[in-house]
């Protein structure tokens, strides 16, 4: 790694991150079926991706990203721990998710909740919510270097993690950091509204590898 450096993300930096993630996020098939129009991924995404940014950090867990803000990592507490993002209607989020979404806010909090759900029975660890890099820096090793810099954390705490890929094929990709399918036989994570499959994936903690 060269040229950048991995930190925290502090809230002047949300605006500009969310930025990274609508670009990251906006042609994935889960935001395809949430949000069908263009015009309304363009508008929703960004405002939606920087109010996660700012629960996660102030309630939730806490966001890493490059110091050339060109890439982003959001992780939540999980399982028994607690602290997903809720979804419920009387939370401050969803009033604020309202707002920006309108009338997509019901599904995007259903999907939001449902992730939380699947997760809520699991040992307490750390979740992969989101990681996004801008789409002219994808290639260059910034994701990477997020992962290698908080999975050291999680290693030296010996704390497992999760994450929910959006496709098989990154299901797979997540495997150099020793991320596998989540379950004996695997346990699928299927949304609700009819939004495709995700393929969650677990890392145990460094003393059960």
């Amino acid at each position: 790694m060269s040229g950048f450096k991995v930190q925290r993300a502090e809230p002047d930096d949300f605006e500009v991150l969310a930025l990274v993630l609508a670009q990251a996020f906006g042609p994935l098939p889960q935001t395809l079926a949430m949000i069908p129009e263009q015009d309304d991924r363009d508008r929703i995404l960004r405002p939606w991706f920087a109010l996660t940014l700012r629960d996660v950090h102030e309630q939730y867990g806490h966001v890493w990203c490059t110091d050339d803000f060109g890439s982003v990592a959001v992780w939540v507490r999980a399982g028994r721990r607690g602290g997903m993002l809720p979804g419920e209607p009387e939370t401050d989020h969803y009033a604020e998710l309202e707002k920006i979404a309108g009338k997509y806010a019901r599904v995007l909090a259903d999907f939001e909740t449902a992730q939380q759900a699947y997760h809520a029975d699991e040992t307490p660890h750390e979740h992969l919510a989101l990681i996004g890099t801008m789409s002219d820096l994808r290639g260059t090793g910034h994701a990477s270097a997020l992962l290698d810099a908080c999975l050291a954390e999680l290693d030296a705490d010996d704390y497992p993690a999760s994450l929910d890929a959006a496709t098989e094929s990154l299901r797979k990709f997540y495997g150099r950091w020793g991320f596998i399918p989540y379950g004996d036989p695997v346990k699928p994570f299927d949304p609700p509204h009819g939004i495709p499959r995700m393929y969650p994936a677990w890392r145990p903690a460094r003393s059960a590898r």
